[in-house]
């Protein structure tokens, strides 16, 4: 971006300098405008080419090294066309020239990791007068660098077994100065195994199948032995053998079977001399026989015969199911229409349109549930696509919370899904439950029950799928019925609240009740209390530490964990049993206990179980080790710590809250939301001992289009924000992350684009890199861009929605209007995804769905590529070892990519069809493209 509206000027920090000196040159010109410079010699050659950009206020600086072959005087010019301003500067000579080699005092060379073909080489370091630049290193004499190493360290390959190798190490200065005294070591490598002609054997093996659906079964297996070692496993569908590759642990999933049909697979064990054990153990199995939908009414009958039902490619595309109220188990099956899972979901296809009447016990009219057409279904992947109809469960299955001075009786409980399996939908789902209308209604998952607040404006598709959010729910009478709108389905409930009549007897304690303290640590321990009894009932407990209440809402359990308190100190703690009304107990039983001193046990109380994993939402827990949990500032930010990821053993307190202190945010970046600082013991700098979940959300409306959300950590050392990225979802960012500290959701704009024909910054991390030319191509030409902390990650992995948007700036696609994805409608990429469909480079994975936050596949890049570059589709199939794992849909794309030299497969004669594509991948793609297209 260039602004000739403002003179530049030009300033240098000296007027003279040697070869080799570094000069400043400075100056103003228009805020935030690009200031290329120029150093030219007295021939007119161009000897140094740079740029930089101005900041806010105009200001400019940027720093040139006097070149070895420009004597005489430079002319450095800054700006561009009519608007540049000049200064000279006047070479004076060369620098002393070094003739001193480095040397080594004690120098040491030591061989590791020594195998059959490879080695370790080790040294230490020599000096220089100036400094040591690098090592070479020698095998019997021969220069195995071809470029000096940088660190202290070697790996030697392409050696023979069992035998002897001389290696010597010499140190060379930037002069070019090399040493002559360096260290040596002899090595033999080590001898190759006698032959191994023995096959792995089973003792009494054994396989099973588990998990088995109309097309799909798992198999699990009891391990072999072998006198070496077992590598891998072989699995076998009768004769054929299916796994192409060796299964390293012991289960296999297979896929592609048909309903009802027997199979028999077995499993025979392999070992790295390539013997195969022949007595592997073998299973029969049938998969399920669900009956598939083929009618646009089916009935089911009164014994249940057909009462398993399949969704297919041969389902119409509305259907009506009616279950009799004899038959409580009935299913739908799915798992026809269920995509490969991604990052552990599974998705389907669009659902044809079904409409489910079920007669059960509630009424006289059954309970309907309607799923619109285009509906897609996502879930955890463990799902097998299976939906149960629904069925009436006993009223006491779902443990119902009433409001203060009121009591709860359920009128019925209605379960539909997959159990506590959460099934989302990608459209609202309409429930009719008869002669339900007025009573208040809830739904059950995991044992928490949550209350359906939201009324909906009208009994619509239209105003659902407008109000409702993702997994939302809402609710709304239509005469004597009660309709749920929802976009999960799960258990619901629906009950009568009751207010309490006038109580004003207390709850009351037993002689033998008593109040025990656990876990007991230098800032925090459990308590732990018998049941309290009460004419009504008993309907919490409030905790106090001598006369302050500790409980802000009573606890409903028998126990409750104690934090933020002070080591070596004693405290004395008592609980009080309330009811309904609000009558508190006066008899409650107390315990004095002292916390540690230092990380042991404590005293006071009785002993303690097993921790159990926490889960809070107050900011703030302890946390057992052994146990972890989830601890969450309400639904803002929340880290799910596993277990065994906290060190030591003693519990400890986990807090988030919302940071005192902000750090600067960096240029070209805003906040989407507050920043949060995450603290173990209070300590806000904390590694754990394996990765943890963080959770945090951010405001959509703050999104532009063009801008992406990601989770940024501030690093205290180097005083900078780091980019994590991130998977969004929702109003979420998620990240895995492996120490705690001040973390933030961000948004960058679209980068600002270097001008044509102008170097980029260097980016940090790609230097020597495979990809580097290609990502500065592209980084220059402004289509991708790389992070604020100065790296461009080239080995990470990139999502359907980055690549859309690096292919629509890099081609130059226009966006015309079209209509965007149900799944993009409010992405960071939805202009440029719609601009890729409207030009034909995508289609999504069905009309409703495009899966921009999915990581790309190769197989799908190039079918992208090769719509974006217009190239002419070449059938045949590949050359490739795995050319029949392609997709059919991808087969011509994965033949024209390769043919035109656009995309390559891998030095194994693979091409990896169903692999991640990385950033390298695709920045390298899409340079080879435009070559192609130019």
């Amino acid at each position: 971006m260039s602004n000739t509206s403002t003179d530049i000027s030009l300033l240098l920090n000296k007027t003279t300098a040697a070869v080799g000196e570094t000069v400043t040159a400075s100056g103003t010109t228009a805020p935030n405008a690009w200031v290329p410079l120029k150093v030219v010699d007295a021939s007119q050659s161009i000897v140094v080419f740079d740029a930089t950009k101005a900041d806010a206020s105009g200001n400019y600086s940027i720093d040139f090294v006097v070149p070895a072959d420009a004597p005489g005087t430079l002319i450095v010019i800054t700006g561009e066309g009519s608007n540049v301003d000049t200064k000279s500067v006047t070479v004076t000579g060369m620098p002393p020239v070094d003739t001193e080699a480095p040397v080594w005092e004690g120098g040491n060379l030591t061989a590791s990791n020594v195998g059959q073909t490879t080695l370790t080489l080790s040294w230490s370091g020599a000096s220089d007068n100036v400094g040591v630049t690098g090592y070479k290193v020698f095998q019997d004499g021969a220069l195995l660098t071809e470029t000096p190493v940088t660190g202290t360290s070697y790996e030697v390959t392409g050696l023979s077994a069992g035998t002897e190798y001389p290696f010597k190490v010499e140190a060379v200065d930037a002069a070019g100065n090399e040493s002559a005294d360096g260290p040596s070591v002899t090595v033999t490598t080590e001898s190759a195994p006698e032959e191994d002609t023995t096959a792995p054997s089973w003792d009494n093996g054994n396989l099973e199948a588990i998990d088995v659906s109309q097309i799909s079964l798992t198999l699990s297996w009891s391990g072999a032995s072998d006198n070496v070692g077992v590598t891998g496993y072989k699995v076998y569908q009768g004769d054929p053998l299916l796994t192409t590759t060796l299964v390293t642990g012991d289960s296999y999933t297979v896929t592609g079977l048909n309903p009802g049909t027997e199979y028999t697979f077995t499993v025979q064990a392999v070992d790295a001399a390539g013997n195969e054990s022949a007595d592997g153990p073998s299973t029969t199995v049938t998969t399920s026989n669900a009956v598939p939908i083929t009618e646009q009414n089916v009935t089911i009958t009164s014994d249940g015969a057909n009462k398993n039902l399949a969704v297919t490619a041969d389902t119409p595309s509305e259907v009506t199911i009616t279950v009799p109220a004899s038959v409580d188990d009935a299913t739908v099956s799915v798992a026809a229409l269920l995509n490969a899972p991604a990052s552990g979901t599974v998705t389907t296809t669009a659902l044809p349109a079904l409409t489910i009447a079920a007669n059960t016990s509630v009424g006289t009219d059954p309970i309907q549930v309607d799923i619109p057409a285009g509906t897609a279904v996502s879930a955890p992947e463990e799902w097998d696509g299976i939906v149960h109809l629904p069925t009436v469960q006993p009223n006491d299955s779902v443990a119902v919370t009433p409001e203060s001075g009121n009591t709860a009786t359920v009128n019925c409980v209605i379960e539909i899904g997959y159990g506590d399996v959460p099934l989302s939908f990608s459209k609202a789902v309409r429930i009719l439950i008869p002669g339900q209308a007025g009573k208040d209604v809830g739904y059950s998952r995991g044992g928490v029950f949550t209350k359906i607040t939201n009324i909906m404006s009208a009994d619509s598709q239209e105003a659902a799928d407008d109000e409702l959010p993702t997994n939302g729910d809402g609710r709304i009478d239509v005469g004597n019925d009660l309709v749920i709108w929802t976009k999960h389905f799960t258990k619901f409930a629906t009950y009568t609240q009751t207010p309490v009549e006038s109580d004003t007897t207390a709850p009351s304690w037993g002689s033998g009740s008593s109040l025990t303290a656990s876990d007991v640590g230098r800032t925090g321990l459990t308590l732990s209390w018998s049941g309290a009894t009460d004419n009504v009932g008993v309907t919490g407990y409030n905790v106090y530490q001598g006369d302050s209440l500790l409980t802000t809402t009573p606890v409903t359990g028998n126990s409750y964990d104690v934090s933020g308190l002070s080591a070596g100190t004693e405290y004395t703690f008592t609980v009080q049993a309330v009811d309904a009304a609000g009558n508190e107990s006066t008899d409650g039983p107390s315990v004095t206990v002292k916390t540690t001193s230092s990380g042991g046990g404590g005293g006071g109380g009785s002993g303690s179980s097993a921790p159990q994993a926490v889960s809070s939402t107050t900011g703030t827990a302890m946390v057992a080790p052994s146990a972890g949990g989830t601890i969450g500032l309400g639904s803002e930010a929340v880290v799910i710590i596993p277990a065994n990821a906290l060190q030591g053993t003693s519990k400890v307190e986990v807090k988030v809250q919302k940071a005192d202190q902000v750090p600067e945010t960096p240029e070209g970046f805003k906040l989407a939301g507050s920043v949060y600082e995450f603290s173990v013991d209070g300590k806000n700098s904390y590694n754990f001992n394996k990765d943890v979940v963080i959770t945090l959300s951010f405001d959509p409306s703050a999104l532009a289009p063009g801008e992406k959300p990601e989770i940024f950590y501030y690093d205290e050392a180097s005083g900078q924000w780091v980019s994590l990225g991130g998977t969004v979802s929702g109003n979420t960012v998620t990240v895995q992350v492996d120490h705690f500290t001040k973390f933030a959701v961000m948004i960058a704009g679209e980068a600002e684009a270097v001008p044509s024909g102008q170097v980029p910054a260097a980016l940090k991390d790609i230097t020597g890199h495979w990809a580097m030319d290609s990502i500065n191509q592209l980084v220059a030409l402004g289509a991708i861009s790389g992070y604020p902390d100065g790296t461009f990650k080239p080995d990470n992995s990139i999502t359907r929605a980055e690549f859309a948007a690096v292919l629509v700036k890099a081609f130059k696609l226009e966006n015309k209007g079209g209509g965007v994805f149900a799944d993009t409608t409010a992405h960071w990429a939805r202009d440029y995804i719609a601009a890729a469909a409207d030009n034909g480079v995508v289609n999504g994975y069905d009309t409703g769905a495009f899966g921009p936050d999915d990581l790309i596949t190769r197989e799908q890049m190039a079918v992208m590529i090769v719509k974006a570059a217009k190239l002419t589709p070449v059938a045949g199939e590949t050359q490739f070892a795995d050319n029949g794992s392609i997709s059919g849909w991808a087969g011509n794309a994965v033949v024209t990519a390769t043919r035109n030299g656009i995309m390559k497969g891998y030095p194994d004669n693979t091409f990896q069809p169903h692999s991640q594509a990385t950033r390298a991948e695709a920045v390298t793609v899409i340079v080879n493209a435009l070559k192609l297209s130019s």
